[in-house]
């Protein structure tokens, strides 16, 4: 398979069962740098990572990226609704 070394992976980051993996081509990799992970719990008091966010920044040349991942409460009632929007915006805070 002339495909299998196309890409590097350059961040891996894990919290409990929320993970990210990114990867860039091998013909970018010289251009990466700055690579940085974190995570964000939001489950019970926003101790536990059952739910929250994972994130990977990094530099492609001159341009910046920031990858997250997460998982937010379920169900589609009110009241999960504004607690999922709560937690986005933490996690981006925290990660972004």
């Amino acid at each position: 398979h002339h495909h299998q070394n196309r890409y590097v992976l350059i961040a891996s980051v894990r919290m409990l069962d929320i993970g990210l993996l990114v990867f860039v081509r091998r013909s970018l990799y010289s251009y990466v740098g700055a690579i940085d992970t974190a995570t964000k719990a939001t489950g019970i008091g926003g101790l536990i990572g059952n739910k929250g966010g994972v994130g990977a920044a990094f530099t492609l040349g001159e341009r910046s990226f920031c990858v997250i991942g997460a998982h937010l409460a379920a169900r589609a009632d009110f009241k999960r609704l504004a607690q999922r929007n709560a937690d986005a915006a933490d996690i981006f805070d925290a990660l972004a």
